[in-house]
């Protein structure tokens, strides 16, 4: 299937007539009658019921009508965006990303990102693991930074990896842990942890693995709804969370913290929405890895 078969089949089935769709086409009426068939020949199916009459689309021309019709509205809003940007770069970009994720390098993204790109407008929400995804599926937002674990089962989404960082244990400095010598996994079997609840995103099960691999189970496990409120609770000595290193390095107290890094990573993540055409989305994407 080509792009000219489309035109054609959505022709015919918008006048249901071979001589007025070619006329629109400007082709003749045999030339739009064989890409039909080749069309039809190629997919299996019968798109059309003939007669001398009518042309009538079959069951099986409704549903590819409806979804051609989604294809060629989405190429050809890429084509004007993409022309728009040829032009100059220009648009609107809706960024959400994680509470406490990149805390100390969005600002510097979007004050870069805003002088280079003067004529676009890029919007900034700090949201919740669920939000986020919400946000996505509505089109209310146009790109996430996230963590892998909460999107890696989702078909509706595309995304690219950012990067990979360590994984690690958060406690106080002012916790029983810094005063131990040769510090080990094993050590926290009794600590009470902070992590995302399991309806916000799926790190509860990574975490749970990795106690297993050690030898534990952890026995006080609190569940909290983003990485701001898991620091909160570290930070005033209140238990143990579990955190990437690049979250942990843009905390901007994190003197008062520690950070146990384990032998595992962790992918953070640009995603969007597969019918999500922004062509401003690659453009900030490139220009956020130039900070990491």
């Amino acid at each position: 299937m080509n792009s000219q078969q489309i035109k054609y089949f959505l022709s015919v089935a918008k006048y249901r007539n071979f001589t007025k769709a070619a006329e629109h086409s400007f082709v003749s009426q045999p030339a739009i009658t064989k890409q039909i068939s080749l069309l039809e020949r190629e997919i299996g199916l019968l798109l059309f019921q003939r007669d001398k009459r009518s042309v009538v689309l079959t069951p099986a021309g409704e549903i590819m009508q409806q979804a051609l019709l989604e294809i060629q509205n989405l190429y050809e809003r890429a084509v004007q965006e993409a022309r728009e940007i040829d032009r100059g770069l220009t648009g609107r970009l809706r960024v959400g990303y994680i509470n406490g994720l990149l805390l100390e390098t969005i600002p510097l993204v979007l004050n870069d990102f805003s002088q280079t790109y003067p004529q676009v407008e890029v919007s900034f929400e700090c949201l919740s693991f669920s939000a986020l995804k919400k946000g996505l599926a509505e089109d209310s937002i146009d790109l996430g930074i996230t963590l892998l674990l909460d999107v890696y089962n989702r078909p509706d989404l595309q995304w690219e990896l950012i990067c990979a960082v360590p994984d690690g244990f958060v406690f106080s400095r002012d916790s029983w842990f810094t005063r131990q010598k040769d510090l080990t996994v094993a050590d926290f079997r009794e600590a009470v942890f902070y992590i995302i609840s399991p309806g916000e995103c799926n790190v509860d099960e990574l975490f749970h693995k990795i106690c297993q691999l050690h030898g534990f189970l952890p026995k006080n496990v609190r569940y909290v709804a983003d990485p701001g409120s898991m620091l909160l609770m570290a930070e005033s000595n209140q238990g143990v969370t579990f955190l990437d290193r690049l979250t942990y390095d843009n905390i901007a107290n994190r003197d008062k913290l520690c950070f146990f890094e384990l032998d595992v990573v962790i992918d953070i993540l640009a995603v969007w929405k597969k019918n999500n055409l922004n062509p401003l989305r690659q453009v900030f994407i490139t220009a956020l890895r130039r900070f990491l």
